[in-house]
């Protein structure tokens, strides 16, 4: 038998995604998993035809990313890769659980946040590019992996793409910095600044976003408070 008979499909796999999919992929016939910290993506698999970069996300999660915007940060994050293989990248969004599920949260939720999250999936397809597919569940999220394999082409060993994020507009720096305090999302980072017109303004303010930004309480206020009056100790790394 010729080597491209035999040769498997690497699959690099996040070092933060579950090992019980590593393991389940070792055990399959024709891939061969690989621990990798990736920039982007839980999953990419080089083939000489197509190489897949893939986002796992369980339906909770979707519904969660979409609210607090996450998913957008994520796929953008897919889009802005540089790879070293000759082969079309091709971004997926792998949804994997119950779409039932979601039946459980328009009961705690009003019908118009739950059409949002439909309308989210049509914009992944339409505006970004994202194939989407679904996996029943986690035990059967790497037999879905195996099989994306039989259209890929011949496999290729291949380094997964490199993130090379886009350079940043004095805007998008200010909603970053801003989002990254506890209970901030980027959705409400922006309110905050349209509201104080700097990241100065705000953050001098922050006793006062209670009164003047819907949705902020003593605790959020708190938490930022704490966070801006935290002393920093640098610790030394002896050598």
């Amino acid at each position: 038998m010729s080597d491209a008979n035999t040769a498997k499909y690497t699959v690099y796999v996040d070092t933060r995604e579950p090992e019980s999919i590593y393991k389940k992929l070792q055990e399959l016939g024709g891939v061969e998993p690989v621990w990798r910290t990736l920039d982007a993506g839980d999953y990419y698999i080089p083939a000489e035809k197509y190489s897949l970069l893939i986002e796992r996300k369980t339906v909770n999660d979707y519904i969660n990313s979409v609210f607090d915007t996450r998913l957008w940060e994520e796929l953008e994050k897919i889009k802005n890769t540089e790879t070293n293989n000759e082969s079309k990248l091709i971004p997926m969004l792998l949804v994997e659980g119950d779409w039932r599920f979601i039946l459980k949260y328009g009961k705690k939720q009003d019908k118009a946040a739950v059409g949002s999250v439909y309308a989210s999936l049509l914009s992944t397809i339409a505006s970004w590019g994202f194939h989407v597919v679904s996996s029943p569940a986690l035990s059967w999220t790497p037999y879905v992996l195996a099989s994306f394999t039989k259209w890929l082409g011949k496999p290729r060993r291949a380094e997964p793409p490199m993130y090379k994020p886009k350079a940043l507009s004095l805007d998008e720096m200010s909603i970053r910095v801003l989002s990254s305090f506890p209970h901030i999302s980027v959705v409400r980072a922006k309110k905050i600044l349209k509201h104080y017109g700097t990241l100065k303004e705000a953050l001098d303010n922050v006793s006062w976003w209670k009164k003047s930004i819907d949705g902020i309480g003593d605790k959020i206020v708190d938490d930022v408070k704490a966070v801006l009056a935290h002393k920093v100790v640098i610790r030394e790394v002896k050598k």
